[in-house]
């Protein structure tokens, strides 16, 4: 009980340093990388929604909290990426619920109305959970809610005073090699062969558009002081 009243204000006092928050949502996709797909496949991307709010506390420095919802897939029974992903013959497609929250970086001020710069690459990184549906082929005791650590890279363009859009491009790497329902040998019907590999984590990567709404904090140029008279008789 201590830690999360710590943690609420911790978060209160984010809140009263932020210049501005914003809030919103947008689109994207999601691929997998693991031992059926390796790498970045962008063809392979399933389709994802998001919801972001934003608590800016400088010009250059900003934190978010995200919550995504989207599936990823692989399948390679029609194209194997090695010979042995024709002995596997693997398909599989996984819903998935992410919350992370992250600190951003920005490398310009696209906030100074009197600079003609109205946007800024950036660079984000923090930490997440993903709970991800059943996957039957992984070993007892198996969670599916996963830690991941978010991180990647974005260009941010302000629309007029009060709305921006961000191009965003992220990788989440995961502490299981269990995404994709394949590790090592014991997933297969001929143990001792090796058709995962189980030294390596599976990672899923997101492209995302996002359009949020800024709310200003406006400063009040006058100390409230109350009135005294009305207490007095």
């Amino acid at each position: 009980m201590k830690a999360v009243l710590l943690s609420f204000l911790f978060f209160i006092a984010l809140v009263s340093q932020a210049q501005f928050l914003e809030f919103g949502g947008g689109i994207g996709g999601i691929s997998y990388a693991g031992d059926i797909s390796r790498g970045y496949q962008p063809l392979d991307s399933r389709f994802s929604v998001h919801g972001v709010y934003r608590m800016n506390f400088s010009e250059f420095v900003s934190f978010r909290t995200s919550l995504t919802v989207g599936s990823f897939a692989a399948d390679e029974t029609s194209d194997p990426i090695d010979p042995l992903g024709s002995v596997r013959n693997q398909s599989f497609e996984r819903r998935l619920l992410e919350f992370a929250g992250a600190m951003e970086y920005y490398f310009l001020d696209y906030t100074d109305r009197q600079s003609p710069i109205q946007f800024s690459p950036y660079l984000f990184a923090g930490f997440g959970v993903a709970r991800i549906n059943e996957v039957p082929e992984a070993p007892e005791g198996f969670s599916r809610i996963q830690a991941v650590l978010p991180f990647g890279l974005g260009i941010k363009q302000l629309i007029g005073k009060q709305f921006a859009l961000a191009l965003e491009f992220g990788a989440r790497k995961s502490f299981t090699d269990y995404l994709d329902g394949i590790s090592g040998g014991e997933q297969t019907t001929k143990r001792g062969n090796q058709f995962g590999q189980p030294n390596t984590d599976d990672w899923y990567m997101q492209t995302s558009l996002t359009f949020t709404y800024i709310l200003y904090k406006i400063p009040c140029p006058f100390p409230y002081v109350p009135n005294q008279s009305m207490f007095k008789r």
